[in-house]
Parts: structure tokens; C-alpha cells; sequence
């Protein structure tokens, strides 16, 4: 039977989700020799005092604190180089594969993208960049003669998070067509994933808009969690208990674990709707 539609697609924040940690805490602070805590501190101060956005503070805080350290240049393979140190929770390296080969196995096409507040060239840089159709994340301009960091060209916050899910959904996954994003479907137009067949997953408050975005149309939430975090793990049972997501899983993205089981689970039944949908 052909289905309705037989794209699925996962969406993953990054940082807490997909690692256990800040991608910065790996090599770009120990680097620069930069304490974590009180780099964030920093930037939630600077945003209040400008009055701006955070994300758009600690851009501007690591490329100023990169001049002030001598021998440290951010150029856009230097980010990389800081990417290839990040450490994943368990499974997750060999997570993509074998979801891919499920879903192949129940008839879906299945992609993974990541939305991320984090830096777009050290994800590039990690051990499972090759496996995500798009990379959303922040991302530096590099000065043409020198090749430094100097400008942040592109800015993904908690709120913008939610852009993605459209670009997504329509097929239009660069980031500056915005006539193209909001561009009227027209009546009988295919989308290329339909929201109902996306699962949203991440690990906070931050992530909320885009679970509420994709639930909205009948997509998955799932909030994940480090068990040896306390606060992580209150955070997400709050999530579920105000209904934000449909439910809260610990980090472990190990074969038969009980988030590779739920996330199964969850491609089964969007097989199912669209085997219903094409019996209508």
C-alpha cells in the first residue's frame, strides 16, 4: 500500500539533548581558559544590560574574550576543531542508523535535523554531523581577509526554533527565504513532512515553543533528561505533568532502551495514521 505520506522526521535540540553537557564546556572553555558558570553568568547580565537577546550575547562575549587570549583565532575550522571533542550520551552515535533502518523496515523515509541555540560550525565539526539532512544552529560571519569570526550572521533562539519546524515541514530548509516560508499552500499542495510526522525532542524550557508548535498539528514532544541531574530530571517531569510534552525519557539512546523503544513506538504510529489516511 502506498502511503499518504511516508516522510517522517526527528527534530533535535542539541546541548543537554544530544550531549551531556554545553558544546563550549568540551574544548572551548578549557581552551581559552574561560570558567563555565561564570561565562553564563556574563552573558544573562550582558543581555539584561543591553536590554538583548542571549544567544546573541554569548556570540558576541566568545568572540571577544577569543581576541583578548592571544593564539586563539575563531576561524570557521578552528569551531569545527572545538566540535570534534564533544562527548554524546550513550547510543547516540549509533542512534541515526539503526532509527533509519526501523522506519525503513515500517515503510517511512526517515530524517533527523537539529535546531539548535548552540554554534552551527562546532556541530559541524562533531562525529555525527554526517547525519542530519540540516544543521539550525547559530552561526559566525568570517571576515574575507583574515577568516575570523566578526559578525553573527545568523541567530536561533528559543522563539525562532519554531521557524523550522515550517521550513521543515514545507520543504524550504535554507535559512533566509522568508516569502517562501510564508507562502500560502495551495489547496491540495503536498507538504514534504507533514508536522504530524515529526518528533520534537529536547531537554528544557528553551525547547518548549518548538514542542508546542509541533503538538499543535498533531506532531510528538518528547523531553529528554541526564538521571544523574536532578534538575534536569524534575524539569522534564514538569514538562509532562503541564502537559508540554507526551512524555519524559531518560538520555539513553541505546538499542531497546526505553527512549529507543518510545521513540519506535512513536514512528509505528505515525505509520499507522497514514495507512488509515490512504484507506479514507
Amino acid at each position: 500500500m502506498r502511503l499518504k505520506h511516508n516522510r517522517a522526521a526527528i527534530l533535535y535540540d542539541f546541548d543537554g539533548t544530544l550531549t551531556p553537557k554545553y558544546m563550549h564546556d568540551y574544548d572551548f572553555f578549557p581552551e581559552l581558559k574561560i570558567d563555565a558558570d561564570s561565562f553564563w553568568q556574563e552573558v544573562r547580565a550582558k543581555a539584561r544590560e543591553m536590554d538583548g537577546d542571549q544567544t546573541l550575547a554569548y556570540m558576541y562575549l566568545m568572540v571577544k574574550y577569543a581576541r583578548e587570549k592571544a593564539g586563539v583565532q575563531l576561524t570557521e575550522n578552528r569551531f569545527r576543531e572545538f566540535g570534534r571533542k564533544v562527548e554524546f550520551f550513550p547510543g547516540v552515535e549509533g542512534w541515526f542508523d539503526r532509527m533509519n533502518q526501523f522506519a525503513d523496515s515500517i515503510g517511512l523515509v526517515l530524517e533527523h535535523y537539529i535546531v539548535s541555540s548552540g554554534v552551527k560550525e562546532m556541530i559541524e565539526g562533531t562525529t555525527i554531523a554526517d547525519k542530519f539532512k540540516r544543521i539550525y544552529a547559530c552561526a559566525f560571519h568570517y571576515d574575507p581577509d583574515t577568516g575570523l569570526a566578526d559578525w553573527p550572521i545568523l541567530n536561533v533562539n528559543y522563539t525562532t526554533k519554531t521557524q523550522y519546524i515550517y521550513r521543515i515541514s514545507k520543504g524550504v530548509l535554507n535559512n533566509w527565504d522568508g516569502a517562501g516560508l510564508n507562502r500560502r499552500m495551495a489547496a491540495g499542495e503536498e507538504f514534504a513532512v507533514p508536522i504530524r510526522n515529526m518528533l520534537y525532542l529536547g531537554d528544557g524550557e528553551t525547547d518548549v515553543p518548538g514542542m508546542k508548535a509541533v503538538r499543535q498539528y498533531d506532531g510528538h514532544a518528547v523531553a529528554v533528561y541526564d538521571h544523574e541531574n536532578i534538575n534536569k530530571v524534575q524539569e522534564s517531569q514538569k514538562l509532562v505533568q503541564d502537559d508540554r510534552v507526551d512524555a519524559a525519557k531518560h538520555a539513553d539512546y541505546s538499542e531497546e532502551s526505553l527512549l529507543d523503544e518510545y521513540v519506535k513506538a512513536v514512528l509505528r504510529e505515525i505509520q499507522a495514521h497514514e495507512v488509515k489516511l490512504a484507506l479514507e
